[in-house]
């Protein structure tokens, strides 16, 4: 069962429209990746955030998709085969590049 944890910038751009990008850290407590993605509400009100995992050697590993709002987020860690994991964290927003940020814990599909 693999887990770590992920931590960087989160960037609102607009109100309600953001991006994210961060550093996964695996189990053993070093960098095997990073993340990059997108956040922002529909126009039915739904608060929605999209990325990718990208892991140190450059390859692709996965999409997150998931859901935001009052300062937590949930996602899954989707891959060709399906569910491969979850994601969920805090985050903080801000229009200032160096005031939001954000920090989570990940799991694979295993630990649940």
């Amino acid at each position: 069962c693999e887990h770590g944890f992920m931590r960087s910038l989160w960037h609102q751009v607009l109100p309600d429209l953001g991006v994210y990008r961060g550093l996964v850290v695996g189990p053993e407590g070093g960098v095997i990746g990073h993340v990059r993605g997108i956040y922002g509400q529909r126009q039915n009100g739904d608060r929605v955030m999209f990325g990718k995992f990208i892991d140190d050697a450059g390859r692709f590993k996965g999409i997150i998709a998931g859901t935001y709002g009052s300062g937590d987020f949930a996602a899954k860690w989707l891959t060709k085969d399906g569910d491969h994991g979850v994601i969920k964290g805090k985050y903080i927003e801000s229009p200032d590049v160096r005031g939001g940020m954000f920090a989570a814990r990940w799991a694979d599909a295993a630990c649940q």
